[in-house]
């Protein structure tokens, strides 16, 4: 008796377990884009903060030294700018980065999204299940120009000329002949060895 293909029940277990997964993975999501914008509205209200605070003289960040002393009227006139190095709670989180992050995947994958399903629409086109490649090296007029939603996804040839047609992309420098046939350094290892 043999037997061709994996049993029936083994067949439902992987289809359990991947429903588990996709379920497991969207929780993931949905906690991940929740972490983001609560850590999010925590860095806005931090800024918010020490720029109300920068005028009184004190807050819990910089310490309330000058707090008791009258204001100068050069704080009262110019807006303090908050820095990066001020920022004590929104940057002690282990995850501050890997949430941004995480969000900005998240809003790519859903403009992608976007993009695509207006190609369907259009040209009834089956939505591909996966992210784009992530264009390294690319300037920022081109990668935002290849996430227009009314385009579909530029074919290669077309990201080539896109990057050599943006001002800020390095242009490769042709090499200058030089009417010598051999370099300084291979000349003077030819007359050594004469």
């Amino acid at each position: 008796m043999s037997q061709q293909g994996p049993p029936a029940d083994a067949k439902q277990a992987q289809a359990a377990a991947l429903q588990e997964l996709e379920a497991a993975q969207k929780r993931k999501r949905q906690i991940d884009s929740s972490l983001a914008n609560l850590e999010t509205s925590i860095y806005a209200f931090e800024g918010s903060y020490l720029e109300e605070t920068a005028a009184s003289g004190g807050n819990i960040i910089k310490g309330f030294d000058n707090y008791l002393k009258p204001p100068t009227s050069n704080v009262n006139k110019k807006k303090l700018e908050v820095t990066e190095g001020d920022r004590l709670f929104s940057t002690s989180s282990g995850t501050y980065q890997q949430s941004l992050e995480a969000k900005r995947r998240l809003e790519q994958e859903l403009a992608y999204q976007r993009v695509h399903l207006t190609a369907v629409q259009r040209l009834n086109v089956p939505v591909p299940p996966m992210l784009p490649p992530i264009y390294t090296g690319v300037p920022a007029a081109v990668a935002e120009s290849m996430s227009t939603p009314s385009d579909p996804a530029p074919t290669a040839s077309q990201l080539v000329e896109l990057y050599l047609e943006s001002p800020s992309s390095p242009r490769p420098r042709a090499k200058k002949r030089s009417s010598r046939t051999s370099t300084p350094s291979l000349q003077r290892k030819k007359s050594k060895a004469e």
